[in-house]
């Protein structure tokens, strides 16, 4: 403090208060007390000056002066109300609010008390990249924190987040940590843990034999539904179902076993057999409602179920014929080889495991054993594709050759067995009755036993295959052609000039024809011979692709229902078509004769029908395609192939409120529009949702459009005589089978209007 006096005296200082002191004769302030601004912001004080009076009364000066004490930068942000937790559904949008109940304080002033508000990448990355947090200022050093959704949210992948806030003024730092728990909704479909599934199972097994365990869960984890497993047999063989159903409390996982039912599985029933011993069931989950108050739409999933059906040995090898009723005559002419006459059989064995079909066919006497102790191989052969002795898979034909007739006496009689073995075990076999002439005698002669020849599938009716003669003519020399689809063949009886009949050879049905050619000179057997005619068809393309049948398809169509919303065919879904030209590629393409942009497309290589966007009930039920197989010659095949899109269970359709106002003038002109009402079907189409009053206080006062909801005035209103307040009902009803309905309340107030003149009481 400085001072002065006009008279030079000497001067004494004085102040008021706790904080200073001063020095009575020098003036200095010096604090004696730590000042905090957020205590006392400023401090009022007198100051006083008083002289020494020079021999009278000392004269004093004061005054009153406030001292502004400047801020320091030493109070840290606080956060209030903490702990700091929340909750946010999965289906919140990225860009929403979803908490904003913090609030950041900083006792210091102006700048000190500016507040930033970050998140701790550093600390919590997940939840930083997924909220953003900002500030907003709201008084001198008061904000309020605003957390924000980043990207959506998916229950499913997590389903808790732990967030830091990080809050600075510049110099100090604090940090609040925030829990968010994330609302499960139901919009995951059911999981089946390990699908599509492939089981095994051996054929003849009795029903109720195990043949595979299945899981699934509802996707929707953290509030999961119940769900209803269902085993589809498209094809209705009732081969297997569903036991065993049973749902694990803790988990929420569902478990079911697939076992055989009551129809018994046989390896070779036809359909098992074009499908190479797998059959393919569809297994399905589909959720129950959690509740009344549960109206999201329920899902569906399905995957693939693959049986593999193991194959039994429950067939034996059979001949045909089964028995030989006629004696097969033989000629004797020794030194010479020839085919057995008259002699075609044969033979298959139905299993379908290879190891089970496969069998060798032998020689063998019956009794009474011919002289000598002959072994039967030295005197016939099997003249087949195969060696001696051969081995057949499943199935062949059979026809011999006599090698050396020599061996065995003129006129002798006897049985020749030709047995099927497996593992060295006679299973079944043929006795074949031989008879053997009494000498020999000039007969025909073939130059050669077995003739091979090849013959295009395209060749045409009436055209000659071949000629087979015997070398040397005989009078009356007849020549016929036996075997299975002779018929298909003409032989002119007397050069042996065989020609194509209608349709002979197709080489995707038989590949090779096996017959006897028949050399007959005259009525006794000594003048007939044999030779074996082997053709080999040729193949050219002269075939359409052919859809193959699969579960699910008609004659003329291929249906497959699918679950409303379905993204992605499960188990795939493929069209498959083949083309019985060896080698021929085949291309596909698909039109939806139903809607335009369906999203539906198929792999032109594979023929896999594929969705490039969500198949709904509510743009179409029902989606008619035509799928094309080209092949490479540019013969197309049509399929038709129909798509059911089932819609979710019948939902009821919702308004947006309970309880709605509206507010009109009791001048309202009559027809005008007053409301209208808007409803939601869930399951279905909004424009197809009907509208109606279900009750009103005054009959046909207010009429509701059925169509659109639009509610109209249909009479006259009056503030002051008529009601003000008119609670309407408003009933939606869907198009669903059977309907539902919903009902909201639609108050309708009437205003005054300055409509009426005044009135004298009395």
């Amino acid at each position: 403090l400085k001072g002065t006096d006009p008279e030079n005296g000497e001067l004494t200082y004085s102040i008021s208060g706790e904080y200073f002191r001063v020095n009575r004769k020098t003036g200095d302030l010096t604090l004696i007390k730590a000042l905090d601004r957020e205590v006392e912001p400023s401090i009022d004080v007198i100051i006083s000056l008083t002289d020494d009076g020079h021999g009278s009364e000392p004269s004093t000066v004061s005054l009153r002066r406030e001292i502004v004490i400047e801020d320091r930068n030493d109070n840290p942000p606080h956060f209030n109300k903490r702990p700091y937790s929340f909750e946010v559904s999965e289906r919140t949008k990225a860009g929403s609010t979803v908490f904003s109940d913090i609030l950041i304080t900083d006792d210091d002033w102006a700048q000190n008390a500016e507040i930033s508000l970050t998140c701790a990448e550093d600390e919590t990355p997940l939840a930083c990249r997924t909220f953003s947090v900002s500030a907003e200022q709201v008084d001198e050093g008061k904000y309020v924190g605003i957390i924000t959704l980043a990207v959506p949210l998916d229950f499913e992948k997590t389903s808790a987040y732990s967030l830091l806030l990080r809050a600075t003024d510049g110099d100090n730092v604090v940090t609040a940590p925030v829990t968010i728990t994330v609302l499960d909704i139901q919009d995951a479909r059911p999981n089946f843990i390990g699908g599509p599934y492939i089981f095994n199972i051996r054929e003849n097994s009795p029903m109720g034999t195990p043949v595979g365990n299945i899981s699934v869960q509802d996707g929707d984890t953290g509030n999961p539904r119940d769900l209803q497993l269902k085993l589809i047999d498209e094809a209705g063989n009732n081969y297997f179902r569903l036991s065993n159903v049973r749902k694990d409390t803790f988990t929420g996982i569902f478990s079911a076993i697939v076992e055989t039912a009551e129809n018994n599985i046989d390896a070779e029933d036809e359909f098992i057999r074009e499908n190479v011993g797998v059959y393919e069931l569809i297994l399905e989950a589909r959720e129950y409602p959690l509740g009344p108050d549960d109206t999201e739409p329920t899902l569906v999933t399905r995957t693939a179920v693959a049986v593999v059906i193991e194959d039994d040995d429950d067939f034996l090898p059979t001949f045909t014929p089964a028995v030989f009723a006629e004696v097969f005559k033989v000629p004797y002419n020794p030194n010479e080889a020839f085919i057995f006459p008259n002699f075609i059989a044969g033979v298959e064995d139905m299993d379908v495991d290879p190891t089970h079909s496969k069998f060798q066919l032998r020689f063998a006497w019956t009794e009474p054993i011919p002289e000598g102790h002959i072994d039967p191989t030295d005197i016939f052969a099997f003249v087949t594709p195969y060696n001696q002795n051969p081995v057949i898979q499943s199935k062949g034909i059979i026809t011999m050759e006599v090698l050396n007739i020599s061996l065995l006496q003129p006129g002798t009689s006897f049985d020749l067995e030709i047995g099927a073995y497996q593992n060295e075990h006679l299973v079944s076999k043929i006795n074949v009755p031989i008879e053997v002439a009494r000498g020999p005698k000039s007969v025909p002669k073939f130059n050669n036993t077995v003739f091979r020849i090849r013959v295009s599938e395209d060749i045409l009716e009436g055209d000659t295959i071949t000629q087979i003669s015997t070398v040397k003519p005989f009078p009356g020399m007849k020549y016929t052609l036996i075997g299975i689809g002779a018929d298909r063949f003409e032989v002119e009886e007397a050069t042996g000039v065989i020609k194509c009949g209608r349709k002979c050879v197709d080489f995707e049905k038989e590949k090779h024809h096996l017959f006897l050619v028949k050399a007959k000179a005259g009525d006794a057997v000594e003048d007939t011979v044999f030779a074996v005619l082997n053709i080999d068809v040729l193949e050219t393309n002269d075939n359409f692709p052919i859809f193959e049948q699969t579960t699910g398809s008609t004659t003329n169509q291929i249906r497959r229902s699918i679950p409303d919303g379905t993204e992605k065919f499960d188990p795939p879904f493929i069209i498959r078509a083949t083309d019985a030209d060896l080698g021929d590629r085949i291309s596909y393409s698909v039109q939806d004769y139903s809607m335009n942009n369906s999203g539906i497309y198929i792999d032109p290589e594979t023929g896999e029908l594929k969705l490039s966007k969500p198949l709904k009930w509510s743009e179409s039920g029902e989606h008619k395609l035509v799928v094309n197989a080209t092949d490479s010659s540019g013969k197309t095949t049509e399929q038709v192939v129909v798509l059911i899109v089932q819609a979710v269970s019948n939902l009821k359709p919702s308004f947006p409120y309970k309880v709605h106002k509206v507010e009109i003038p009791e001048t309202t002109e009559l027809n005008s529009q007053i409301f209208k009402a808007i409803a939601h079907d869930p399951d279905g189409q909004d424009a197809a949702i009907r509208y109606q009053i279900a009750s009103q206080p005054e009959q046909d006062l207010f009429l509701v459009e059925e169509h659109s909801g639009i509610i109209r005035l249909n009479g006259q209103l009056d503030y002051e005589q008529k009601s003000r307040v008119y609670p309407i009902v408003i009933r939606a009803q869907d198009e669903g089978k059977p309907p539902e309905t919903a009902s909201a309340t639609v108050e309708i107030h009437v205003t005054d209007e300055n409509d009426e003149d005044p009135k004298f009481t009395k």
